[in-house]
């Protein structure tokens, strides 16, 4: 937590990137805002890279994405971070990557290159493959019939086609509007 009051904007930037991999870290920030997912703040390993020196990444646990808010909760979350692009407030690493102009520039420009690689086409691709790992759980009568203790209760495999395209379509749409914020942020920063 010390070099954000030592460094400011490049030469912070350039510091943590010889600490922590920032390109992936920033990576796994965009797509954990796109997705909605609640709670990933503390779903992440670090360790650290012998060929490079510095730790990188592995996200875990995707149990709660598409949530309606962050794990501290959306009102608090929005007091913190206003209109930026991160989607929780709890950590102070978070928090300075979106207070530094420069962090969160970087990190910007690496959600606009993530959100160029889910496209559309991608991400419908993601979705026929869960379809197809899910499908035989969903044709299977004693797997259907225990469903009847889940949240929503018993389930179908239309159930399952819908719910998939419901959120496929949430995505496609998600995805463009944060493009344009992205763009619009940038020349905002940048000015």
């Amino acid at each position: 937590g010390g070099l954000n009051k030592l460094y400011k904007e490049k030469q912070l930037y350039d510091s943590l990137s010889q600490i922590i991999n920032m390109e992936q870290y920033n990576r796994w920030l965009a797509f954990n805002y796109l997705i909605l997912n609640g709670d990933y703040a503390d779903e992440l390993f670090l360790f650290l890279n012998p060929e490079t020196n510095r730790f990188d990444i592995i996200p875990w646990d995707y149990d709660d994405v598409f949530a309606s808010g962050p794990h501290e909760g959306l009102k608090r979350r929005n007091q913190i971070l206003g209109d930026r692009l991160l989607f929780s407030s709890e950590t102070k690493f978070d928090l300075m990557i979106v207070e530094d102009d420069y962090l969160y520039s970087n990190y910007l420009k690496t959600f606009y290159e993530v959100v160029n690689i889910l496209t559309p086409e991608f991400m419908r691709e993601v979705f026929e493959q869960a379809y197809l790992e899910l499908h035989p759980f969903f044709t299977n009568p004693a797997v259907i019939a225990q469903s009847k203790y889940d949240e929503h209760g018993l389930t179908t495999l239309n159930m399952l086609q819908d719910d998939l395209n419901i959120h496929y379509q949430f995505l496609v749409r998600r995805r463009s509007a944060v493009k344009n914020k992205i763009a619009v942020d940038l020349k905002l920063i940048s000015q």
